[in-house]
């Protein structure tokens, strides 16, 4: 194991801003059984907002990714290289893009129920367990693992750290 530090700060990037987009579903989604008409402000006697639909949040979640990702892809020049493999794709890889390319909206979706039922907290460690399952199912099936005890250990607390999370809400739920 090494130290990187922009490794590091990728990873504490993307964990800021995975909590902050969690938090602002929630607060923008609102709770599972609102109604989609104009509640009065009690103070003021003005209409509040309604809070967006799913599917509005879908797309200006997209909008948005999309205006900061493409001068990232044009800098690293990622996006040259993309243009240059859809001119002679391999056999078979315009399919699987296709397939990411329209499962990857049916996954926000989820993401999006899941937020507005639960607490985004709980939509975070749901994902991280399905993150540590999907590792384990490639230690197994994927054959570059390259065994380390510090490595599964790491993996295995994750896991066993998000069951237990998971059995708490479940069991806070019944009471």
């Amino acid at each position: 194991l090494g130290f990187d530090i922009r490794g590091y700060t990728a990873v504490g990037l993307n964990d800021l801003f995975t909590a902050c987009r969690g938090v602002y579903l929630k607060h923008a989604l609102g709770p599972a059984s609102s109604t989609s008409h104009t509640k009065k402000d009690v103070e003021s006697g003005e209409e509040a907002p309604k809070p967006l639909s799913k599917l509005s949040l879908l797309f200006y979640n997209a909008l948005l990714s999309g205006v900061v990702l493409y001068p990232y892809l044009r800098w690293t020049g990622d996006l040259d290289v993309a243009r240059q493999w859809f001119d002679a794709p391999a056999e078979g890889a315009v399919v699987a893009v296709a397939l990411s390319a329209s499962l990857g909206p049916v996954l926000q979706y989820a993401i999006f129920v899941c937020t507005q039922h639960n607490s985004a907290l709980t939509t975070t460690v749901v994902g991280a367990l399905k993150n540590v399952a999907t590792t384990y199912v490639g230690m197994f099936l994927g054959g570059d693992y390259a065994y380390s005890l510090v490595n599964f250990a790491g993996i295995t607390v994750s896991c066993v750290a998000s069951l237990v999370y998971s059995w708490a809400v479940l069991l806070g739920r019944q009471k």
